[in-house]
């Protein structure tokens, strides 16, 4: 196995410059990461609390989180995001990774681990307890999501099956 040398790589939030890169790789990653449209992704991402990407010439990868703040429940209850409307219920002082999506060809790699890394440290940063997840049961079960997110510390805190097609598990990882 090859392991991707991250000096290598750009990594940033992320800009207006790469919004559309990062949609393109997000719709490219569906169903196991959600389908928006460009509009909603743009307002996704300039209301996130917390946003990298990594590229060469292209991004390869990015992720859009969340914080349980006041503005940001606000931004995700008009936009009726459900699954935050969810962990809400369940968890407090965490950071929300919303998505995250890598290119095919740079799977593998630490890519994704390298994402997360940063995103816990931001969280630690910032005096969270916890970074939470949802994985796909419905449509697809996500098993490659589930034992990524396993060997990075997370557990299951609970189910839900929104309809006969779509249910998700869950997920936190503690982290101060």
């Amino acid at each position: 196995m090859y392991i991707l040398c991250v000096y290598d790589y750009l990594i940033q939030a992320i800009n207006k410059i790469d919004i559309y890169n990062c949609f393109q790789l997000n719709q490219a990653n569906t169903p196991n990461v959600g389908s928006e449209s460009y509009k909603n992704f743009e307002e996704l991402i300039i209301n996130a609390d917390y946003t990298l990407c990594i590229k060469n010439e292209e991004v390869i990868a990015f992720a859009i989180c969340f914080a349980d703040t006041d503005k940001t429940i606000e931004y995700l209850n008009s936009v009726n995001h459900k699954n935050f409307k969810e962990l809400i219920k369940m968890i407090n002082n965490f950071l929300y990774v919303d998505r995250i999506a890598v290119a095919e060809n740079y799977r593998h790699l630490g890519i994704g681990s390298e994402l997360y890394k940063k995103i816990i440290n931001y969280g630690k940063s910032q005096n969270y307890t916890s970074v939470a997840a949802e994985i796909n049961y419905l449509p697809i079960k996500n098993d490659i999501s589930f034992n990524f997110h396993k060997k990075h510390g997370f557990e299951e805190i609970a189910t839900k099956k929104y309809s006969k097609e779509y249910e998700v598990s869950f997920q936190k990882c503690n982290i101060n």
